[in-house]
């Protein structure tokens, strides 16, 4: 109904903090705190503008106020925040995917677009971020017809990685050595890809195909956790 929902835990339990009226559909909801150690959300809309706001609370009992917002043309399809030199989260801008097919880094103070790239023709539909070498960020995407991407920031250089899948990408992750990558499709399958030469992750292996329509994967090292349609949460050990 558009509306985002603030929520306390507190040994366990859940409660009710505020209600944040977004007046569309809200499609990806970004958490962090500031430079001046303040909670802020980056929340995007689907809506066919691609609404694009920011909220800030200067307390953990403080309600959440909008700062700013954006039209982005666009829906907003995929985000995630930008990385810094040392791996940890830079709360200060995020990363975009838009049905449009574009790529776009945001700024939250002032909400302006830093770097634009369009990658697909089909509509961005999961991202993950990480750094280079050089500690500049990389961007891995997928698309809705299942085509994976690897876009270099740095040069603004785009990788097509092969196999795609069958249907559309809808998660994206990564070891924490960033080493191997995983990905989920609507197709039913997690594929997971040698990213050791990290200038072309290879498709090694696809595991599947489920009976669901994975909606997530999530991964710490040797383990990858997926996620479906019909509430079946699946468990994947890898072992070498």
């Amino acid at each position: 109904e558009g509306s985002v929902v603030v929520w306390n835990a507190t040994l366990g339990t859940l409660s009710e903090h505020q209600v944040i009226e977004g007046g569309a559909v809200v499609g990806n909801i970004l958490a962090g705190v500031d430079e001046e150690l303040r909670d802020v959300l980056l929340v995007a809309q689907t809506d066919e503008a691609g609404m694009l706001s920011v909220y800030r609370r200067p307390g953990p009992d403080r309600p959440y106020e909008r700062v700013n917002s954006v039209s982005l043309g666009s829906p907003v399809t995929s985000a995630a925040w930008s990385e810094n030199g040392d791996g940890s989260r830079d709360f200060t801008k995020a990363w975009l995917g838009c049905a449009d097919g574009s790529l776009r880094q945001i700024a939250c103070d002032g909400l302006e677009t830093g770097f634009e790239l369009s990658i697909s023709k089909s509509g961005v539909r999961a991202i993950a971020v990480t750094n280079d070498d050089e500690d500049n960020n990389v961007v891995y995407a997928g698309d809705s017809s299942g085509q994976m991407f690897r876009v270099a920031v740095d040069g603004a250089r785009v990788t097509a990685l092969s196999p795609p899948h069958r249907e559309a990408v809808v998660s994206i992750a990564l070891t924490s050595d960033d080493e191997v990558l995983i990905t989920g499709s609507r197709d039913g399958t997690v594929r997971v890809w040698d990213n050791k030469d990290k200038h072309k992750p290879e498709g090694k292996y696809i595991i599947g195909p489920m009976k669901v329509w994975l909606s997530g994967v999530f991964i710490n090292d040797n383990i990858v956790v997926s996620d479906g349609a019909d509430n079946m949460v699946v468990k994947h050990e890898f072992r070498t």
